[in-house]
């Protein structure tokens, strides 16, 4: 099978609710303006903390978590807490930067 580029994969993503969360306000602000310039208009950020997000009632069908949990003091915390909000099913997609 053929890996799909970006543009292929655009309707599909367009019809997905996406909620980005970063700790960084300069990274969130980044993401909206580059996907703003891509014309993705289905995100919604959130300036949070990984490990205060268990309180909230939203559960994700998938958990995209790409070069944070090595960043925390308790990683198997973080990863508690994101796998907490997952729906039954979900899938948890984990990066790490190895040290």
């Amino acid at each position: 099978m053929a890996p799909q580029s970006f543009d292929s994969n655009r309707s599909a993503i367009s019809r997905r609710r996406v909620l980005a969360i970063d700790l960084s306000l300069s990274s969130i602000s980044y993401a909206k303006r580059k996907t703003q310039e891509m014309g993705i208009h289905n995100i919604e950020y959130a300036q949070a903390d990984i490990l205060k997000i268990g309180g909230i009632t939203r559960t994700f069908d998938v958990i995209e978590s790409v070069g944070v949990l090595h960043h925390l003091a308790d990683p198997l915390a973080g990863w508690r807490t994101l796998v907490s909000r997952l729906r039954p099913g979900g899938f948890h997609v984990l990066a790490s930067i190895a040290k």
